[in-house]
């Protein structure tokens, strides 16, 4: 599990000292473009290689994390539609290139292979294209990975996801609030 995130020094729009903390279960990361959302999850993400990128994020943040398994996938580099992901399965590759963006989203996060607990997913727009049937489909799949003791760590814009949960992180407000209050000060009517 990711307990928490603390910035060493001032690294994009986030200042040294800053600290964002995790919950178990779903953590939606919300706000609008710009407030660090991409920037958290890459972070956490780049702490789990063995490369150059470790050695980068090192520098700039401590993660307080229990070590286990892990999955992640940012929607938009990481896109089947343009990236030959499943490799090995000529078959998916040649199905996913030609599928709608939002069909190729759905395919990949039902494709997390999380077999039992104790696993962090963390997913970077899994909301990107979607139809509102879809996303309530990634709601109930987030909620199946909760039930099975994982960690989801995803940053999202839709509100289908966002009120699916009580409590949002807001990295614009820099706290989690509730949902319904996130939405509000973006004007958005509930």
């Amino acid at each position: 599990m990711i307990h928490s995130i603390r910035f060493k020094k001032d690294y994009r729009c986030f200042k040294a000292e800053d600290e964002i903390s995790f919950r178990p279960g779903i953590n939606l990361l919300v706000g609008d473009q710009g407030t660090g959302k991409s920037t958290i999850l890459q972070l956490i993400r780049d702490s789990g290689t063995k490369n150059y990128a470790k050695k980068r994020v090192v520098e700039i943040v401590s993660i307080d994390a229990d070590h286990g398994p892990s999955f992640a996938f940012d929607l938009e580099k990481d896109m089947p539609r343009t990236t030959s992901t499943f490799g090995a399965n000529i078959g998916a590759d040649l199905a996913l290139r030609w599928s709608s963006h939002g069909q190729a989203v759905k395919a990949v996060v039902k494709a997390i292979p999380i077999q039992h607990g104790g696993a962090v997913v963390i997913l970077d727009e899994p909301d990107m294209a979607l139809s509102i049937r879809s996303c309530v489909e990634i709601v109930s799949f987030l909620d199946s990975l909760e039930k099975k003791d994982c960690q989801i760590l995803a940053a999202v814009h839709n509100p289908v996801l966002i009120l699916s949960q009580k409590e949002v992180l807001s990295l614009e407000h820099r706290k989690w609030m509730s949902s319904k209050e996130f939405l509000s000060s973006h004007g958005f009517n509930v």
